[in-house]
């Protein structure tokens, strides 16, 4: 039985948290992206672009969650050149934002990032320690942003460079504030020496691994063999090798041996030796770190790219392997958020991996799909046959069904897509965890089981996707959002204290398509009312940083919801002020114009 809609849960729509915005945006998902801490959000807003139909023109708004004040952050460049814009995130707690978007010009097609101070006043390319103009950052040459340290006062950058007829990409480290430059590696296209990105240790080391190319073989089937993983402190340049997987260095355990030893079914032959590590990621404590290799099986035609895992043990240089060679898309690999253990899948059976890769514990089986940690590392969550919602603890105790939901899967607009997004979040209450989930419900209001029309294909106008919560016991099950047909409502982000959800609605009827933004409140925070335009943020010398510009006008598609949707009929009707400066302008322009009328006379 589908439970009542909660009461006491606020959802209001983003056009009710900034008024003043309201027609900033037509037909077009804003997104919030919070600070680390959550102390700032971000909201982009767009249009659509009468000179580029196929893209956006974009307006950011800057907002202070402690102060309720917010602001738009102009960034000085034109609608048409906003237009190249992906997005824009706070680096840290009001003082830097990271610009991401893509050149033009020359650069073309490049990805560009910068870092700028919240107001817009200092804006400075990545890798450059100038500061310049937007507009120049766009048609110019920027550098991209790898990933940045803990402390967030660091990151790595890839700066791009051709000499004669050969390309490199060095890889460097800079501070936040573009005051200090550390080299790292660089990466000729024509060496045979090829490098993974570097994965932070700690706020003055990082991790990388390195391995020879064979040029000579055909792009595709490149061997890569005699792989390095090692360690730099980017402050003394002392460079530390973890792994040696050259033979010649004496490994029994290198990857070399491992493949060539393995045999499961005949897949691989005996003296394969090509292989790749594509990513690397680190525990909690960085102590561990997960590779991911890949190994190219030619008794098949054409030839089959499997993959294995290994996990590296930073303090001993051991390496363990603790998986067979896989199909790559049905193997997911998952550390804990609490140390050094692993969430492993293959679609039938979830196993937990600790001690280094050496033990594995079998949790459960079947049809599994959508496995993930709670926060604090002691359960794991995962859909079993697609609707029942279970839960297990990370010894395998513990294994139950919480819930059981419609089969958003079977919906031809939702799978695969955030629609089927599950999140688990903080109690409100400061006991236990919340999950929020998509459950797919027929024109009854009951449970969408995977009944179709149209000659097989489910008919999205005959279903809808609603929002439900529940304890990690499911003892409690509560509907966030009303059903309608033709929507479906998914989670698009949440805050970092989890209190507060960012909804997307999309709307599917005859010949229309829309969708809107929506905040929920479930830990009633306050979060949805007393927002006022004011400073936002701090520029490196301590002013506050604000811009007051009006911003992108047009029209917005809020005022034509349906008032049976579930959500508010339209953003509140909140007078405009016009701010101090205008009155002045005003004033000015009467004066002179009394004063020529005047002269002339």
């Amino acid at each position: 039985m589908i439970p009542e809609n909660t009461a006491g849960i606020d959802i209001v729509s983003i056009g009710h948290l900034f008024p003043d915005n309201n027609d900033h945006h037509e037909g077009y998902s804003p997104f919030i992206h919070w600070s680390p801490e959550g102390s700032f959000i971000i909201l982009r807003l767009a249009k659509s672009n009468d000179s580029a139909p196929a893209k956006s023109v974009n307006h950011f708004i800057i907002g202070d969650v402690e102060n309720k004040t917010y602001c738009s952050f102009n960034p000085g460049i034109s609608d048409n050149d906003s237009t190249l814009l992906y997005d824009i995130f706070w680096i840290d707690e009001g003082n830097h934002l990271k610009i991401w978007g893509n050149h033009s010009g020359p650069f073309a097609g490049h990805p560009f990032q910068a870092i700028s101070t919240s107001d817009g006043g200092k804006i400075r390319a990545a890798g450059s320690s100038e500061s310049a103009s937007l507009k120049d950052i766009i048609y110019g040459k920027g550098a991209r942003i790898i990933s940045f340290s803990p402390d967030i006062q660091k990151y790595v950058y890839i700066d791009f460079q051709e000499s004669g007829s050969d390309k490199y990409d060095h890889y460097l480290i800079e501070t936040v504030d573009g005051s200090q430059r550390y080299p790292l590696f660089s990466a000729s296209l024509s060496d045979p020496l090829s490098y993974s990105s570097p994965v932070w240790i700690d706020n003055e080391t990082v991790f990388y691994a390195s391995c020879q190319t064979h040029s000579s073989e055909p792009t595709l089937y490149q061997k890569r063999t005699g792989t390095r993983l090692l360690k730099k402190n980017i402050l003394t340049g002392e460079e530390t090798i973890l792994f040696d997987g050259n033979e010649s260095a004496g490994k029994d355990n290198c990857l070399c041996s491992f493949l060539r030893s393995y045999d499961a079914e005949g897949r691989v032959r005996q003296d394969v030796s090509e292989y790749n590590i594509d990513r690397i990621s680190a525990d909690r404590n960085a102590e561990h770190f997960l590779l991911e290799s890949y190994v190219w099986d030619y008794s098949e035609s054409p030839a089959v790219r499997h993959i294995i895992y290994a996990v590296l043990d930073t303090k001993t240089s051991e390496m363990t392997y603790f998986t067979p060679i896989n199909n790559t898309d049905s193997f997911s690999c998952q550390w804990s958020p609490s140390g050094p253990q692993l969430l492993v899948s293959d679609g039938k059976t979830l196993s937990v991996i600790s001690d280094s890769g050496k033990t594995v514990t079998d949790v459960a089986s079947g049809n599994i799909s959508q496995e993930q940690w709670f926060p604090d590392g002691g359960k794991i969550f995962f859909i079993e046959s697609d609707r029942n919602l279970c839960t297990v603890n990370a010894d395998g105790t513990d294994l139950r069904t919480i819930a059981v939901r419609g089969e958003t899967h079977r919906s031809i607009f939702s799978s695969g897509t955030q629609a089927e997004k599950i999140v688990i979040v903080p109690d409100p209450s400061g006991s236990g965890y919340r999950i929020i989930y998509p459950s797919a419900l027929d024109r009854d209001g009951r449970m969408f089981s995977g009944s179709t029309d149209n000659f097989g294909v489910p008919d999205v106008y005959n279903h809808s996707g609603s929002l439900f919560m529940t304890d990690e016991n499911g003892t409690e099950i509560r509907q966030l959002t009303s059903p309608v047909i033709g929507r479906y409502d998914s989670v698009e982000d949440v805050s970092p204290s989890g209190s507060i959800l960012v909804i997307e609605s999309r709307v599917h009827a005859e010949n229309f398509f829309d969708r809107d933004i929506f905040i929920c409140d479930i830990g009633d925070s306050g979060f949805l009312s007393g927002w006022h335009k004011g400073p936002v943020g701090k520029t490196d010398d301590e002013t506050p940083g604000f811009s007051d510009d009006p911003g992108i006008s047009g029209s917005s598609r809020d005022n034509e919801r349906k008032t049976d949707s579930g959500f508010p009929e339209k953003s509140p009707d909140v007078p405009k002020t016009i701010p101090a400066f205008t009155w002045l302008s005003v004033i000015a322009a009467l004066f002179m114009i009394i004063r020529r009328r005047l002269t002339d006379e």
